[in-house]
Parts: structure tokens; sequence; C-alpha cells
């Protein structure tokens, strides 16, 4: 009986000749059309996932302190903060910062010092592969060193192992050994081609009288974790007036894809 329907049908598929070849044209096209989207669909997220982590390392959220009313000294974020933070479940990893001038200025509050910055843009580092990540340099970095991007080397003529003099707005200075020249990078749209340093984060503190003061503090989520879901657990969880951002999403506009700069969650 079976063998019969199949001769059936393969007598019917001759007699319709044409109709038989377009059939099987289609079907051959329109797994190959899903093959392909498949295909590109993988290659989008791999170049999603690498310009990601060009831009912001292995760093899943950022938190920090919101930015000032005009005029008005940062409050940055307390240290203690960190417990909190560690309480939450799939935190793989933490970074510290200390950022002093970005795209501009940041005076913080109970500041008892203040740098000459008018040259240079600065932050405060800590060792922490996803602080490295982030802002873009190798070195480990131990008490009253630095690491300088390429342009502020040239600038200073100065190499690794050279010390550099920081001059302070109340008149004194400190002394920094540079322990990295961080060379330029076209992988990333954070400006290393201008001129930055990386101070050795406890050093800063204790320069600028803030011990107890970071801004911000990165997150690297362990894998699998929803980041979305996981910032919101810490808005909600943290302070009202931190600021918690997901460092993911895209926006597509035209035929184009523009990454932003950061979610924030609200």
């Amino acid at each position: 009986m079976v063998s019969k329907l199949w001769q059936l049908s393969l007598k019917m598929l001759l007699v319709k000749k044409g109709r038989t070849f377009f059939s099987i044209l289609a079907i051959v096209l329109s797994v190959g059309l899903l093959c392909s989207i498949f295909q590109l669909h993988m290659m989008f997220n791999r170049d999603l996932q690498e310009r990601f982590e060009n831009k912001y390392g292995s760093a899943d959220i950022r938190i920090s302190s919101p930015p000032p009313a005009v005029g008005d000294e940062w409050s940055g974020l307390d240290t203690s903060i960190l417990k909190e933070i560690n309480r939450f479940e799939q935190i793989h990893s933490v970074g510290l910062a200390l950022e002093g001038k970005m795209a501009s200025s940041i005076l913080y509050q109970n500041q008892s010092a203040i740098i000459e910055d008018t040259e240079f843009h600065y932050v405060g580092v800590d060792n922490a592969k996803l602080t490295k990540e982030y802002y873009k340099f190798e070195q480990d970095l131990s008490d009253y060193e630095v690491a300088i991007s390429q342009s502020l080397a040239d600038h200073w003529n100065v190499k690794v192992s050279d010390s550099i003099t920081i001059d302070l707005l109340s008149g004194g200075n400190v002394t920094w050994k540079v322990a990295e020249v961080v060379q330029p990078t076209n992988r990333t749209e954070k400006a290393i081609d201008d001129d930055w340093i990386f101070f050795h984060l406890p050093s800063l503190q204790e320069v600028l009288g803030l011990s107890e003061t970071v801004n911000p503090v990165l997150i690297e989520l362990e894998t699998g974790a929803n980041v979305a879901m996981r910032g919101s657990e810490l808005k909600g969880q943290l302070p009202a007036e931190v600021r918690v951002d997901a460092l993911q999403g895209w926006e597509e506009e035209g035929d184009q894809y523009l990454f932003w700069g950061g979610l924030a969650i609200s």
C-alpha cells in the first residue's frame, strides 16, 4: 500500500513538472534565506558583543553619584555602599574609581585639595581587571604611581619609571611615578588619544582628603545574568539619589544601529 502511494506521488510530480520544479526551487530558496538570516543574526550579535567589550570592557552596571546642580559640589559615593552592593546575587566582580576631571572638572564635598587640572583629564583607579578594561589601561598601580596617555607623555617628554609633579591649587605639589604609558587605540570611544592620567586610587583619595569616597562603582555580573533585572534590583535597594546605569542596549535609527552610552534605570 505504501509503495503504491509513493508510485502515485512520483507520477503526479512527473505530470506537473513545471509546478514540481518551482516548488522545489521555492523550498531551496526558503531554506537558504533562513540560513542566511540566522548567519547574519549570529554575526550581528558577535559584532554587538565586541562593541560592548571594547567600550565598557566586562562592566555590566555602573553605579555613580548623579551630577549636582550647576555650581554645586558632587556628593560622590561613600565606600559603605559596597556592603550593600555585595549582598546582591550574581555579582562576579566589582571595580572602583574616583573620577576627577572627565568632560569637565568634578569637585567633591569635603574635598581638602584640588589638582591643577587644566592640562589633562584624570581619574583614580583600582587594580581590578574590570576597572582596567573600562578605563583602558593595563598596568597594576602601586602607591603614588600613575598611568598616562601617550599624548601626555610626549607633551611632558616622560617615559615609564620617570617621575612627574602634579601641582595643587593650594600651591603645593605631589610627585608620582609613571608606571605605564597608555597607547592610543581606535577600538573605543574613550578619548585615550587626549591627555589622561590614571592615578592609583588610594593615593589620589589620600591627596584629595577623600579616603571614603568613590565614584563610580563598576559591576560585572555572572555569565547569563539579566543585566536590566539586576540593575532594577540594585536601584530599588540602594539610596534613591544613587544613579544606576545598565551598560547595554542599542537604538535602531534608519538603517544604522547607534550605541547608547548607557541605559539609565529609573
